[in-house]
């Protein structure tokens, strides 16, 4: 997997045209678009693990953690293969990701770079993990330095709010582009596949175990349903999760929430309903967290996602543990 990984990154420097296009090639021929898909989630899984599956860890490390350097890396691999592309940008005229997507992906690459780059410089070796010893004066290369007035911890703090916020948009859109592919390329291909649709109301129906909008427009001309599929999330155990092209439309409204919103009785219901589910609560409410809702629902929730205090008491962000 490793050596098929690398072939797909294979650029030509100089030389024989032809024999440059022989790396991918031969991966083409020797991995299916499924068994490369499910090996390199495998291997995503088991790097997850080693990082207790969460963006918030207070020392994280950048480049292998989630929402880290390779999760933007495994979104162009598994894309790159299948749609024989050698740039993400590529991807954009092929409808797999849109040029907001990509732009975020693109600023988040070069911020993690950069803190990259720092590191290296910093601790003169090959070191990911952003360590309480290095984050001061890193957070000082990106201008967050202490002022009168200020807690002398509060740059570090400012600084790695922008890392968690950066981390937590990269996280999820591994998970909805990722998820967008098996959607749409993986599953449907496969030989004994029937979809499977079962009604729920006006708004929401199960597409294979997960919930899908029942036409793109239901979250502007009913702006309930952005609580309500969490809602049935939260009350109906048997759903495994919410289709990738509405994942992409709920990030997109949950932008719109404003104060209006947060007024209306019926959403004001909606939210404690929701809070007093029986089941997966906690799941729901990392859900909205992750994907916008929760910090736009709750302004005062917003102003601590990605905030760390700088001590060795914690292990997780604010808004992590609030969760817990």
């Amino acid at each position: 997997l490793t050596v098929a990984t690398a072939l797909i990154e294979a650029r030509l420097i100089t030389g024989n045209q032809h024999l440059a296009r022989w790396p991918r090639r031969i991966v083409s021929q020797t991995w299916t678009d499924k068994t490369f898909f499910d090996a390199k989630m495998q291997e995503q899984a088991k790097r997850y693990a080693q990082h207790n599956h969460t963006e918030s860890n207070l020392e994280p490390d950048i480049k292998n953690a989630p929402g880290g350097i390779r999760d933007i890396n495994q979104i162009g691999w598994i894309a790159k293969r299948h749609f024989r592309v050698n740039r993400i940008y590529d991807l954009v005229h092929l409808g797999f990701i849109s040029e907001f997507e990509l732009a975020v992906l693109e600023e988040a690459e070069i911020f993690l770079w950069e803190i990259r780059h720092h590191l290296h410089r910093l601790v003169k070796r090959d070191e990911n993990r952003l360590l309480f010893d290095y984050q001061r004066e890193i957070a000082a290369k990106f201008g967050y330095v202490h002022k009168e007035g200020e807690s002398p911890n509060y740059p570090i703090e400012q600084f790695m709010k922008r890392y968690y916020r950066t981390a937590q948009q990269v996280s999820t859109l591994n998970e909805m582009l990722l998820a967008y592919f098996n959607e749409s390329v993986i599953t449907p291909r496969l030989p004994s596949y029937e979809r499977k649709i079962e009604e729920i109301n006006e708004h929401f129906k199960l597409v294979d175990g997960k919930l899908a909008v029942q036409h793109h427009k239901i979250f502007s001309e009913n702006p309930s349903a952005i609580l309500e599929i969490f809602y049935l999330l939260a009350n109906r155990p048997e759903i495994q999760g919410v289709r990738a092209r509405t994942l992409r439309l709920l990030t997109l409204a949950a932008k719109r929430i404003d104060q209006s919103f947060r007024d209306n009785p019926m959403h004001q219901a909606l939210f404690m309903a929701i809070i007093r589910s029986p089941y997966r609560l906690y799941d729901t409410l990392v859900a909205m967290k992750r994907y916008g809702v929760l910090g736009k629902y709750i302004p005062s929730f917003g102003k601590i996602t990605g905030l760390m205090q700088y001590d060795l008491f914690h292990i997780y962000t604010v808004d992590a543990n609030t969760l817990l």
